[in-house]
């Protein structure tokens, strides 16, 4: 993920910030797996909220970004502030 810049490949994906704490398993280019994880943030990005249907003529629709980061209570910020971010909160980045 470092070396993508974080950035989603479209707009069903929301990235953001989160910690892990419990047992942790690093895995290979960056992820990792934990027995607990909490929501601190996501990233905004050039991709629109989605307009898809989950299921076509369901009327219900994907969650927007803005939509997620209030039902989470956190920010959504720019991938350039994420180093600062994390030195706010005292985060190790794998």
């Amino acid at each position: 993920m470092f070396q993508t810049g974080y950035n989603p490949s479209d707009h069903r994906v929301i990235s953001g910030v989160v910690a892990g704490a419990g047992r942790v398993i690093r895995g290979d280019m960056g992820y990792w797996v934990a027995e607990r994880v909490v929501v601190l943030a996501f990233f905004r990005d050039p991709y629109p909220s989605p307009a898809e249907e989950v299921l076509e003529g369901s009327g219900v629709y994907l969650p927007t970004k803005e939509e997620a980061a209030r039902v989470y209570d956190v920010p959504i910020i720019a991938y350039e502030d994420f180093e600062g971010f994390c030195d706010e909160y005292d985060l190790i980045r794998f």
